[in-house]
C-alpha cells in the first residue's frame, strides 16, 4: 500500500511529464514559426534584389540597417513591413469628389434602350455609346 508521500509524489511526476510534453510541443511551434517568417523575409528580400536588378539600381548594402533602408524604400504592403519591423506607410489620399448618383429622368429613360439580348457584345460602339451604355450600368 503506497504511502500519502508516495502518491503525492507520482501525481507530481505525473503533471511534471505532462508540462514537459506541453513545452516541447510549444518549442516545435514557436521553431516552425520562426522557420516560416525567415523563409519570408528571405522571399522577401530577394524579390527586392530581384527588382533592383531590373531596374538597375544600385545597392550598397554593408549592414543590416542599410538592408532595412533599402526594403523601406521599395515594400510597400502593410504585411511585408510587419515581417521586418518597418512602419506602415501612410498614404494622405484625397478621394475625388464624386458626382451625386441621379436617376435618369423620364425621358432619358424612354430614349435609351438596353442591346438586344441575342447580343451578347458591342465591338464597335462609339465613344457616346460607350458612355450611355456605362452611366446606365449597360455594359
Amino acid at each position: 500500500m503506497k504511502s500519502s508521500l508516495e502518491k503525492r509524489l507520482a501525481s507530481l511526476k505525473q503533471k511534471h511529464d505532462t508540462l514537459g510534453d506541453k513545452i516541447k510541443k510549444m518549442e516545435e511551434e514557436k521553431a516552425k514559426e520562426l522557420r516560416k517568417i525567415n523563409a519570408k523575409k528571405a522571399s522577401l528580400i530577394g524579390s527586392v534584389v530581384m527588382q533592383c536588378l531590373e531596374q538597375e539600381t544600385p545597392l550598397n548594402i554593408k549592414s543590416e540597417d542599410d538592408l532595412l533602408a533599402v526594403l523601406d524604400a521599395f515594400l510597400t504592403r502593410k504585411t511585408e513591413r510587419a515581417v521586418f519591423g518597418l512602419q506602415p506607410l501612410t498614404v494622405n489620399k484625397k478621394k475625388p469628389a464624386q458626382k451625386p448618383k441621379t436617376q435618369p429622368s423620364q425621358e432619358e429613360k424612354e430614349t435609351v434602350t438596353p442591346f438586344p439580348s441575342s447580343v451578347s457584345h458591342v465591338s464597335h460602339s462609339t465613344e457616346t455609346e460607350k458612355k450611355m451604355a456605362s452611366e446606365f450600368n449597360l455594359g
